[in-house]
């Protein structure tokens, strides 16, 4: 796993609440969905893939 969001840049612990995208970058969940609700970006913040963290958060919520 990777030390840090690449969104807020904060230590990702494996007690915090994270999703980890087909391309294998982690997240902090609350990270994840406000990149998604507020600037409507699901692409990967650490490597650009389209759709990315969208595909992973829909896939939590199922």
């Amino acid at each position: 796993m990777a030390n840090e969001c690449s969104i807020c840049e904060k230590e990702l612990n494996e007690a915090d609440d994270l999703v980890t995208t087909d391309c294998d970058h982690t997240f902090h969940r609350q990270c994840a969905q406000e990149r998604l609700d507020t600037k409507n970006r699901t692409d990967c913040r650490a490597c650009g893939q389209d759709s990315a963290l969208g595909d992973a958060l829909a896939r939590l919520k199922i």
